[in-house]
C-alpha cells in the first residue's frame, strides 16, 4: 500500500499492458521510444514498483536493438533515474537531434501539397518539442515551396500565430493552383509582349526574390543555431 493506505496494485489492472519495445526507428511513429518509455514509467508510478522490479518488468518487454542494447548495459544499470538517462540518450535524444536536422534541411517537394507537408514538418516540430510561433513561422517559410514563401514573407508581421501562418501558406497554394488553369485562355493576350521584355521581367522578379530569400535565410540560420 502506499502512504494514502491505497492498494496500488488494484488500478494496475486498468492499464493498458506494456507493448514490447524493439528500438528500431519508425518513420510512421517517429515518437514510438518516448511514448513506450511513458507508458513504463506510469506502470512504475502507480504500481509503486521498487526498481528492481519495474526494470525486470522494462528487461522482458524489449526486443531486438532494445534488448541488446539493454544486456549491454544490465550489469552497471540497477537505479531507474540511471536507466532514464541511459534511455533517453540512446533511443530519444538522438532521435531529437536527427530532428533537427530534417527541420533546417526540408524543402517542400514539387509534387507534394502544403497540407501534406506541413503534416510531416508539425510531426518534428512535436519531436523536439518546438512551441515557438516565430520559430515555427521561420522554418516553415524556408521549407515550402519558394512562391509560397514569398507571399508569406510579404505577410509574415501581420501573421497573429503559426496557425495563421499555415492557414495563409493553404490558401496561397490554392490560389496559384486556381489561376495557374486561367493562364492558358489568356496566353494569347501576352503575345503582344517580346520575349526580351518577359525575359528582363522574369529576372527582375528573380533577382527580388532571391534577395530577399538570402537576407531571409541568413536570419533562420542564425535563429536556429542558437536553438
Amino acid at each position: 500500500m502506499d502512504a494514502s493506505g491505497t492498494n496500488n496494485n488494484f488500478y494496475l489492472r486498468f492499464l493498458q499492458p506494456l507493448k514490447p519495445f524493439d528500438g528500431i526507428e519508425d518513420d510512421r511513429n517517429p515518437r514510438k521510444a518516448e511514448d513506450w518509455f511513458t507508458e513504463l514509467k506510469r506502470l512504475k508510478d502507480i504500481g509503486n514498483m521498487p526498481d528492481k522490479v519495474i526494470l525486470a518488468i522494462a528487461a522482458s518487454n524489449m526486443l531486438k536493438n532494445a534488448q541488446l542494447w539493454w544486456r549491454s548495459i544490465e550489469n552497471t544499470t540497477s537505479e531507474w533515474t540511471r536507466f532514464e538517462e541511459k534511455f533517453h540518450q540512446r533511443f530519444v535524444r538522438n532521435k531529437i537531434a536527427e530532428s533537427w536536422t530534417k527541420i533546417k534541411e526540408m524543402k517542400q517537394p514539387l509534387e507534394q501539397s502544403v497540407g501534406e507537408f506541413l503534416a510531416e514538418l508539425e510531426e518534428l516540430f512535436s519531436i523536439v518539442g518546438l512551441t515557438d510561433d516565430s520559430s515555427k513561422i521561420a522554418f516553415l517559410i524556408a521549407s515550402v515551396a519558394p512562391s509560397i514563401a514569398y507571399e508569406l514573407e510579404q505577410k509574415r508581421d501581420s501573421f497573429e500565430s503559426y496557425e495563421d501562418a499555415i492557414s495563409q501558406a493553404i490558401e496561397f497554394e490554392k490560389l496559384q493552383k486556381k489561376y495557374a488553369q486561367v493562364v492558358p485562355s489568356i496566353a494569347g493576350h501576352n503575345s503582344i509582349r517580346s520575349s526580351s521584355e518577359k525575359h528582363v521581367s522574369f529576372n527582375m522578379d528573380s533577382v527580388v526574390f532571391e534577395a530577399r530569400w538570402q537576407y531571409y535565410m541568413s536570419k533562420l540560420l542564425k535563429t536556429s543555431n542558437e536553438m
